[in-house]
């Protein structure tokens, strides 16, 4: 699979626009901006995990296709779902509150671009293989 293995935050775009539009708040957005994280994906069979280390490390374990609860680095309680649409494709939908994003992971070489939107807002989170 594409994208198992370690990636590195390179560069982002509207990173600050999507945390303001999900409610996080000045301080914390500028931490989270100022943040490179790595992200370790790692899989066996349609059970998949992501590990994120940086300014607050997360792991999230799920099975590809099912529902479940969640909670994401900014302490929301979600409902998500992953699905794969190719080996290089995987997206993400979060609800809560009557809101959802959309995460669109796509895998090209040693650069994984992950693309974030909710309600109109879009951002771009580049990683490099590392």
């Amino acid at each position: 699979m594409s994208f198992i293995g370690k990636w590195k935050l390179t560069t982002q775009e509207n990173f600050d626009e999507y945390m303001k539009a999900i409610g996080v708040g000045m301080a914390n957005r500028m931490l989270a901006k100022a943040a490179t994280p790595q992200v370790e994906y790692s899989a066996d069979g349609d059970n998949w995990t992501i590990i994120t280390t940086g300014l607050r490390d997360t792991t999230a374990k799920f099975k590809v296709g099912v529902e479940q609860d969640d909670e994401t680095a900014d302490g929301r309680k979600v409902k998500t779902v992953y699905t794969l649409e190719s080996p290089i494709k995987m997206v993400q939908k979060e609800k809560w509150d009557g809101k959802e994003a959309t995460l669109v992971r796509e895998v090209h070489g040693d650069e994984l671009k992950v693309t974030i939107t909710l309600d109109g807002v879009v951002c771009t989170r580049n990683y490099k293989r590392v």
